[in-house]
């Protein structure tokens, strides 16, 4: 009896642990769909603590949501950047988790891609004991010595905003103090990170005027903040 019982907490725990890194549509299939929206955040934000990620509306921008605060970045009629806050943004594929409280570890860090990216924080999380089979979120706090962003267009006349032949806008900055949101997922891929990466990340500046996908990152060897759940079963 012990033992089915120990082995039932068991599976629940692992059940509820895979469980919350959540997602609505995919990068994969929002394309069949005609982008449009999966998920409208205000029914997200009924608890505390949201944490997200995806394009916004019909590819009008992208969403990044920070403990709770929807941020909207998208071109405007003359390509500038704009980020304004929505509640009720919509979203064709969202990736979002509920995080009360972040572990802060400082490290010596170098990146010259997502990839090398993506390696720092498995590192990370595999020495603090995460079973990196399980997807979760991570923030990277400190200066970036070059940083290339998007955000996406609409791919269709109907759609406010649209210009033929522009599916996103770059934005491109060198020595920018900011913050990386992403996600890291093994079983993720085509889901809410691209097929050839483990990591989905967007930037914001701690004023939230900047915010965006990140297409390259260059840090020098230097000290950063980077941040994990402190517990994954309060999510």
């Amino acid at each position: 009896m012990k033992l089915i019982t120990s082995l039932l907490v068991s599976l629940l725990i692992s059940l509820n642990l895979e469980a919350q890194v959540m997602h609505s549509g995919s990068m994969s299939q929002m394309g069949q769909n005609g982008f449009s929206p999966s998920i409208s955040i205000d029914s997200l934000l009924t608890k505390d603590h949201l944490y997200g990620m995806g394009p916004y509306g019909k590819m009008q921008g992208e969403l990044t949501v920070l403990n709770g605060v929807p941020l909207i970045a998208f071109a405007d009629e003359e390509g500038m950047l704009t980020v304004s806050t929505d509640k009720q943004a919509k979203a064709p594929f969202f990736v979002y988790a509920y995080v009360k409280e972040w572990k802060t570890f400082e490290i010596e860090m170098k990146a010259e891609s997502d990839a090398e990216i993506q390696e720092a924080i498995e590192s990370l999380a595999i020495a603090q004991g995460y079973d990196i089979a399980n997807p979760f979120p991570f923030r990277i706090l400190g200066k970036f010595d070059g940083l290339t962003i998007h955000v996406v267009a609409p791919r269709s006349p109907e759609v406010s905003g649209y210009k033929a032949g522009v599916p996103s806008y770059k934005y491109i900055y060198t020595a920018i103090d900011g913050e990386i949101f992403g996600f890291y997922s093994q079983s993720g891929q085509g889901i809410y990170t691209h097929k050839d990466s483990f990591v989905h990340l967007h930037f914001s500046t701690a004023d939230q005027s900047k915010m965006g996908h990140i297409d390259a990152i260059s840090i020098k060897p230097k000290k950063v903040k980077i941040l994990l759940p402190a517990q994954l079963s309060e999510y």
